[in-house]
């Protein structure tokens, strides 16, 4: 249903340009929000029916897949209806009031987030993979409502914000109460490794740091035990970036 849900916008007009004044829907974003939503649906209905291969090489060969895939069609969309420099974050329009720093600090928060519902989508365990449905299909909803008059800017901001950080809150709960290891192992990949980093910042192509990071949650979650301390350890961990993320959202809005 959710799937659906995102094709089934593309029943529905939409102006050819982008609004760069208010944060509307136009088509660059609507095939985007498809995709990430379809890639986050089809992750969850693999966990919940467990489908995921059992060979090591054969599940980071389908996590790749389901990263890069979609990855790829939705920068074939950006050439082909967007921009390569003005992209759905840096580019989105905010209040006059919010300061340049603030802007800043929150287009962070958003592709750090990005980062955040790739890598999870692919953790073995369908509330991991459903959490960021929350901000992904909430987007495109938010951004109707402004096209209609109904909220403006810092609203869709707030309510987005929201819906990030709810994602992050059912996705810590999950990892809190689960017993499951290769669950556990999963998240602790997924805590220590520096895919905003390698990729901002060491500039890694996109390829090799998903396809090395989709091996490394493959590897740590068969192959490596955690002792009782680390696995408490990551249910704290994930419960306090819950929190640090719902205290950076107060400062910005």
């Amino acid at each position: 249903m959710h799937a659906l849900l995102s094709w089934s916008s593309l029943l529905l007009p939409l102006p050819s340009k982008r609004n760069f004044h208010s944060p509307m829907i136009w088509p660059e974003f609507r095939i985007h929000s498809i995709l990430f939503a379809t890639r986050h649906t089809v992750c969850t209905i693999i966990s919940l029916g467990d489908y995921w291969p059992r060979n090591v090489w054969y599940k980071t060969i389908w996590m790749g897949v389901l990263v890069l895939a979609p990855s790829s069609l939705a920068k074939y969309a950006t050439k082909r209806l967007g921009d390569s420099e003005v992209r759905t974050t840096n580019g989105m329009p905010y209040p006059s009031w919010v300061s340049k720093e603030v802007q800043q600090r929150t287009k962070m928060l958003y592709a750090r987030a990005q980062f955040g519902a790739t890598a999870t989508c692919i953790i073995p365990d369908a509330t991991m993979a459903f959490a960021s449905l929350y901000a992904i299909q909430a987007a495109p909803l938010l951004m109707t409502l402004v096209r209609k008059g109904k909220i403006d800017s810092a609203w869709y901001h707030r309510i987005y914000g929201f819906c990030l950080w709810l994602g992050y809150v059912a996705a810590s709960a999950r990892v809190y109460v689960t017993e499951d290891v290769k669950i556990l192992q999963a998240v602790l990949v997924f805590m220590l490794f520096p895919l905003h980093g390698l990729r901002t910042k060491i500039r890694m192509p996109t390829w090799s740091v998903w396809t090395l990071y989709c091996l490394c949650v493959t590897v740590g979650s068969e192959f490596f035990a955690l002792s009782p301390h680390i696995k408490q350890i990551v249910r704290l961990g994930s419960c306090s970036g819950a929190a640090i993320l719902r205290y950076r959202l107060m400062c910005v809005f």
